[in-house]
């Protein structure tokens, strides 16, 4: 599901856009709040970033909590890396 809320926002080619996700038992509460925020940030990153040639990677992560293994607990990241060239500004 989130490979194509993120692919209706991104759809440049020269965007990397990658996952990792682990196989959560989450409802459908929880998958909808974090299709939001994919939405909104994705949003923000074609605005601030990708539109503006300063970054060309997409990554969202979804695992389970290393610290709470068999429990409900998960993280939840999504990194826009700059380019090298918005770096050096």
């Amino acid at each position: 599901m989130l490979r194509q809320v993120v692919a209706t926002v991104i759809d440049r080619p020269s965007v990397d856009v990658t996952f990792h996700v682990d196989e959560l038992n989450l409802s459908v509460d929880q998958m909808s709040i974090i299709a939001m925020l994919v939405i909104e940030i994705a949003n923000n990153s074609m605005k601030h970033v990708f539109e503006r040639n300063l970054g060309s990677n997409f990554e969202v992560v979804l695992v389970r909590s290393p610290s709470r293994p068999g429990s409900s607990f998960f993280a939840f990241v999504v990194f826009v890396v700059p380019s090298s060239r918005a770096l050096t500004r």
